[in-house]
């Protein structure tokens, strides 16, 4: 009557089916991939926490790690 046959029918019914659930799981995998990006980014140091020391020169606590200059004469750093 309308010149559709049953298995284009089908045809066209797996791939819908198809693209629904490659969506499902292209989804579900970028989900877990930001999840594990997070968790991976929780268990990193936060940047300015770290270990410091008092500056003999000018008294100030500071950053071991990434301590710079004050500009004081004598500054260790």
């Amino acid at each position: 009557m309308f010149g559709f046959g049953l298995g284009k029918i089908l045809t066209l019914v797996a791939v819908i089916a198809v693209v629904w659930y490659g969506f499902k799981l292209y989804n579900r995998l970028e989900e877990q991939r930001k999840q594990r990006l997070e968790e991976e980014e929780d268990q990193k140091p936060k940047p300015g926490i770290g270990q410091t020391e008092q500056c003999q020169q000018c008294g100030t606590y500071v950053v071991t790690s990434s301590a710079a200059d004050c500009g004081r004469e004598g500054c260790p750093y």
